[in-house]
């Protein structure tokens, strides 16, 4: 079996998440609203990658607060092709 291959997207490789199987997504995904996503800074999308095969990806934000000096990330969508599902990608 391939080895899991995980990172953080950014403006050179956004059209990996593209590129993938429309089973990560409720509709196809949309260019401009992936580069406007991450255009925003605080703002990330992460990948996970098997065999050149991008099979899951969870996108979020990191939320900042007056009273916490430390950033928290906010995780809004987590998503994986069916047949990866239940398999602890995000451990």
């Amino acid at each position: 079996m391939n080895k899991l291959n995980a990172y953080c997207l950014s403006e050179v490789n956004l059209d990996v998440l593209l590129q993938t199987d429309s089973d990560l997504f409720d509709k196809p995904g949309v260019r401009s609203a992936l580069v406007t996503f991450a255009g925003l800074p605080l703002n990330l999308i992460a990948v996970v990658e098997r065999g050149g095969e991008v099979v899951a990806f969870a996108s979020g934000h990191l939320k900042t607060h007056p009273d916490k000096p430390i950033p928290s990330l906010y995780v809004g969508e987590v998503s994986a092709l069916t047949p990866h599902r239940q398999q602890a990608y995000a451990r």
